[in-house]
């Protein structure tokens, strides 16, 4: 086929628009055309004479309102071009030159702007499509797009540019690095926008599409790709292979103070931004940390990893995450991965996705999770919401979590909260704010747990705050909140709730464990037997116990937590011969046995009142009780006619837990 081309060609203003009312001065060769003008003809057979200076219509030469050619005798000339305001559009002083870009001038419209040559301005960004890169989806573009990444980092005072269009590139080949160990400026780089530059990976290896990262390190001060920026990119992996899950879109290492647009990833095999786990000297990540960016946007769609998972510990720090969507993850991970240090994440939606949608966590070596902020998150239908292992001043605010109903499965999420577990117990100085929104669907017995805590005894100064609303008319109640979390043998801890507008607190220890009981008005003192389960002393009932761990039931108090106590008794009879010996204490019906004894012997028949206190150490989830005898020959009962029940009763509380 031969290609029609346009008879005319079109000139254009400094603004890109085509240039109207515009003037042409034509004249000898290295000179100025407008002082030294040359004969100029309308006909190549030079009987039609043109007049300078030659005007422009909608960015084409025109005589008589109609495009024209203009023709010249010489073989080379003169050039200026203005503007309708008699501003400079082109200068150029020999026409041989045209065909470089370097010897045209370039004058920028706006007071004060200086003449440059067009080859400079040109040269302001350096295009993909400047080393070949095609950009159809088809065509492999690794190379190119690789020699245009290595020219820009060591060329780091120039802007590249990412052209519309989708990249087909091998994983593991676009690696921006630099060239030698030292503290480097990380290149500048702009696309073309949101979804319009896109790296689709050719299922040639599971490694990530694009790496930026520093180079090994050889201490722990670090030496860093600093300054960077990346534009809105996005990641395709719907040509890899389904089953892996290592080949992410972005992996980060080593960078500090980079700016990255919004990120976007369509069927990734692997997480969309990923920070390897890298440590100098077996536990420390300083050296390949990914510091004081910002990140605009990162989103997961049908990807078998997370959005963001930071998987070098404390090494993610100081940075602010905006705008984290998930959707339909595919694989058990969700939005969020992070065990980081003063990071800050902004604006988090999940939407039906397997896993957990966040998790903050620790691990073998890398730093404790601290001072972590999640701020805003809609977590709508994630089979699990919320983990936090092992973490410090971490702040989760204006949380959401909407529960549906799976026909045949019951309602996600699972479990909207875990705090700890035995091989994670520290979790400590923490605010909790969450909303849970549960739709009709199901039944109350499908609900999942509102929060579980595995194992651990070391959870302290942690609030959370809970605000239900019962859409399903299920008729929620703090028990519920409360059903299955394994929460009393912890620390600190305080729940408050607002269930339908109702607020309570539904459990506070954040004050030390403590109880008191009334002994039982019609109790007696047993002849012999001390030290005994037969010589329980019986209560009447709880007069106060902060945590309910006393069983009026069975008079017996389960310990919440490892530590020293104090424990208090005291009780009354009358009429009873001098010389009869009272022995009573704490009794551990764990261990079947005495654990803190007590004697005292009658000196009159007159009203007596027996008193002890005294420390003991308790072990979390030991049961213990009042136990008494005396050695009169007969049962003596408790005192009911001269003594009040202030004289009737014994009491524990934790005086220090164990560390």
């Amino acid at each position: 086929m031969l290609q029609i081309a346009s008879p005319f060609q079109q000139i254009f203003d400094t603004d890109g628009s085509p240039l109207d009312n515009g003037y042409l001065y034509i004249g000898t060769a290295n000179a100025n055309p407008e002082v030294s003008p040359i004969s100029l003809w309308w006909d190549d057979a030079g009987t039609i004479p043109a007049a300078q200076p030659i005007r422009t219509q909608n960015g084409y030469i025109v005589r008589n309102g109609s495009p024209a050619r203009v023709y010249t005798s010489q073989e080379d000339y003169s050039l200026t071009v203005k503007n309708r305001n008699g501003l400079i559009v082109l200068t150029v002083l020999d026409a041989t030159s045209f065909a470089d870009a370097d010897k045209i001038s370039f004058v920028q419209d706006g007071i004060g702007a200086v003449t440059r040559t067009v080859q400079s301005k040109l040269r302001e960004t350096v295009s993909v499509k400047d080393f070949g890169a095609i950009g159809d989806g088809i065509a492999d573009d690794t190379l190119a797009i690789k020699a245009w990444l290595d020219y820009l980092i060591t060329n780091t005072a120039e802007v590249g540019y990412w052209n519309d269009g989708i990249y087909s590139v091998d994983e593991g080949v676009l690696i921006i690095q630099p060239p030698s160990n030292i503290h480097w400026p990380g290149v500048q780089i702009e696309t073309a926008g949101y979804k319009r530059t896109i790296l689709k990976g050719r299922g040639t290896t599971q490694a990530p599409l694009l790496t930026i990262r520093n180079l090994p390190q050889s201490s722990p001060a670090g030496k860093f790709l600093k300054g960077g920026k990346l534009g809105p990119i996005g990641f395709d992996g719907s040509a890899q292979s389904a089953g892996w899950t290592a080949s992410h879109g972005l992996s980060l290492q080593g960078v500090d103070g980079w700016e990255f647009g919004f990120i976007n990833g369509e069927q990734v095999k692997g997480d969309v931004v990923h920070i390897p786990q890298n440590l100098y000297a077996v536990t420390n990540p300083d050296p390949y940390h990914v510091a004081f960016c910002v990140f605009l946007g990162i989103q997961a769609n049908f990807c078998n990893g997370w959005a963001l998972n930071n998987d070098n510990f404390v090494g993610f720090t100081s940075n602010e995450v905006f705008n984290v969507v998930m959707y339909n993850g595919l694989s058990g991970k969700g939005a969020i991965r992070s065990g980081g240090a003063g990071n800050i994440y902004k604006k988090i939606s999940v939407g039906t996705c397997l896993g957990w949608a966040i998790e903050v966590y620790d691990g073998a070596g890398g730093g404790r999770a601290s001072r972590e902020t999640y701020q805003i998150a809609e977590l709508d239908d994630p089979e699990y919401g919320i983990k936090v292992f092992n973490a410090d001043q971490c702040i989760f605010d204006q949380v959401r979590i909407v529960h549906r109903y799976h026909a045949g499965i019951g309602y996600w999420p699972r479990e909207s909260l875990r705090l700890a577990d035995a091989s994670h117990p520290s979790f400590s100085n923490t605010f909790l704010d969450i909303a849970h929104r549960i739709e009709a669907g199901g039944v109350k017995a499908d609900l999942g747990g509102f929060i579980r805590c595995q194992g651990s005894n070391s959870i302290e100064g942690v609030e959370i705050v809970y605000k239900i609303t019962d859409n399903a008319g299920f008729g929620i109640t703090n028990s519920d909140v409360l059903s299955g979390a394994n929460i009393d043998s912890l620390t600190s801890i305080r729940i408050l709730t607002n269930v339908q507008g109702n607020r309570t607190v539904a459990f506070d220890n954040q004050s030390k464990p403590v109880a008191y009981v009334t002994i039982n008005g019609s109790a007696t003192i047993p002849n012999g037997g001390f030290a005994g389960i037969g010589n329980k002393i019986a209560t009447t009932g709880e007069v106060y116990d902060r945590r309910n761990n006393f069983n009026t039931a069975t008079s017996s108090y389960t310990v919440p937590v490892t530590g020293i106590y104090v424990f208090s008794c005291a009780f009354s009879v009358s009429g009873v011969t001098a010389g009869v010996r009272f022995r009573f204490g704490l009794f551990n019906e764990t261990a079947n046995q005495i654990i803190k004894y007590f004697s005292q012997e009658t000196t009159s028949n007159l009203k007596l009142v027996f008193t002890g206190t005294g420390m003991v150490s308790l072990t979390a989830g030991e049961v213990v009780s009042f136990n008494a005898d005396n050695n009169g020959g007969s049962a003596i009962p408790i005192n009911t006619v001269f003594s009040n029940a202030a004289e009737n009763n014994w009491s524990i509380q934790l005086l220090e837990s164990a560390r």
